[in-house]
């Protein structure tokens, strides 16, 4: 994409800032945010198994550019509120320093974990920006049909199977649009902070602007699209929207970690988000 040019550019910048021609310059860092990256996951993810990890080498290619990372690991299935904390505490223990703030940027339901964390759990004074992509701010669809619709003794066994597993079926309320318009009312932003989002659009052909739908999304882009119109096959592009709102990209939800045949180009665009994030003074 254009990593290239905002590489240098920011590096222009660096160079020509009044700090970097004073006599007695600040120690200087190999970042090349002013503040760490975090990687936070959504539902059903994890940091590496083994040669795979969820966010598909991104972690990786942001060191190449000289950026620190550091990929969070919370319950793969499980409420807002239990996985916010476990990212707290992740946060905590890799910068005990309370003068280190952050950039974190959160796919799916990691954004909502994010949220939560920075408004409920005292960690306004720790996150510089909030990144979110593909995250259902205004809730989906599919959580609510899934759960109107299926028998309640189904629900119940499945409850009990999921809590066998350590996680927790709530999840799935909590991603709700009924749930998510009070999540929202009680979940406000620090002013502080930057909050910015982009949303994926796909179809089953992927014509035009949209990416390709892989099959797993297929059935829940269908449902989805009736309600909330064009979405990324788990997430509507509405819902996706929170604070400064980026845009569209052609990528389905998986798509948006590298997951999947959209033919979005991932790595690039987490590249430039960071690049982005350097010009800004983040």
């Amino acid at each position: 994409m254009r990593s290239g040019l905002l590489l240098g550019i920011a590096w222009v910048l660096i160079a020509a800032s009044p700090c970097a021609a004073q006599s007695s310059p600040a120690p200087v860092t190999t970042a090349l945010t002013r503040h760490p990256i975090v990687l936070v996951h959504g539902a059903f993810g994890f940091d590496d198994l083994g040669p795979i990890d969820y966010f598909n080498d991104v972690a990786r290619a942001l060191r190449g550019l000289g950026a620190e990372v550091l990929v969070t690991q919370t319950s793969a299935l499980h409420r807002t509120a239990h996985r916010a904390e476990q990212l707290k505490q992740q946060l905590l223990r890799a910068y005990p320093d309370p003068a280190v703030q952050l950039n974190l940027i959160a796919h799916s339901q990691g954004g909502l974990d994010a949220r939560f964390m920075i408004t409920h759990l005292g960690m306004r004074d720790r996150v510089a920006s909030v990144t979110t992509l593909g995250t259902p701010h205004q809730g989906t669809v599919v959580a609510d049909l899934a759960l109107q619709r299926t028998p309640g003794a189904l629900q119940r066994l499945g409850a009990r199977l999921l809590a066998a597993l350590g996680w927790d079926a709530g999840v799935f309320e909590d991603v709700s649009v009924r749930h998510m318009a009070l999540f929202n009312l009680l979940t406000p932003d620090d002013p502080r902070i930057l909050y910015q989002s982009w949303g994926g659009r796909a179809t089953l052909f992927g014509r035009g602007a949209a990416g390709r739908l892989t099959f797993l999304f297929v059935p829940s882009h269908y449902a989805i699209r009736p309600y909330q119109g064009g979405n990324d096959g788990l997430v509507p592009l509405s819902s996706a929207r929170w604070g400064v709102w980026r845009g569209e990209v052609g990528s389905d939800h998986g798509g948006l970690i590298g997951w999947g045949f959209s033919g979005f180009d991932h790595v690039s665009f987490y590249e430039d988000i960071v690049l982005e994030l350097t010009l800004l003074g983040f």
